[in-house]
């Protein structure tokens, strides 16, 4: 039998490393390769969001009256299903600010009744349009009375 030398057994040890080196930049080039598509990805992203601020800032305030037009709407079915369920008249009530009232009341004509609830609908530069201002403008028929 031949004799193996250590220099033969160095030889192999490099021929192997070297194979390794090359899986091994492979992985760094996909790993480089995800990495860039991460960024770009990442780009794009940011680049929408800040595109979509004037949009945003442009919308905002109608967005924010059609959300508190909708809670007025069920505001008020919530309190005619309560005055058809407990068969008592109910008023709402739109007071200054976004603030309403919902009143039991003797009669629909009738004077102040007892407050059964008070709601505040958050809303930063709304505020109600009284039927004074409302007839100014050409929109009659507004009431702060339901």
């Amino acid at each position: 039998m031949v004799p193996i030398h250590e220099t033969d057994v160095a030889e192999k040890r490099w021929s192997q490393a070297e194979w390794e080196h090359y899986e091994l930049w492979e992985k760094i080039e996909r790993r480089h390769h995800r990495k860039r598509k991460l960024w770009i990805a990442a780009t794009v992203i940011v680049f929408l969001m800040i595109s979509a601020v004037p949009t945003i800032k442009d919308h905002w305030p109608r967005w924010s009256a059609l959300a508190r037009s909708r809670q007025l709407g069920e505001e008020i079915n919530r309190m005619k299903r309560e005055a058809v369920v407990a068969r008592v008249p109910r008023r709402l009530r739109l007071v200054d600010g976004l603030r309403l009232e919902v009143e039991e009341v003797e009669s629909c004509l009738g004077a102040r009744g007892k407050l059964v609830r008070a709601v505040d609908l958050q809303g930063a530069g709304l505020k109600w349009l009284d039927p004074e201002t409302g007839n100014k403008l050409g929109l009659p028929g507004l009431v702060r009375d339901f």
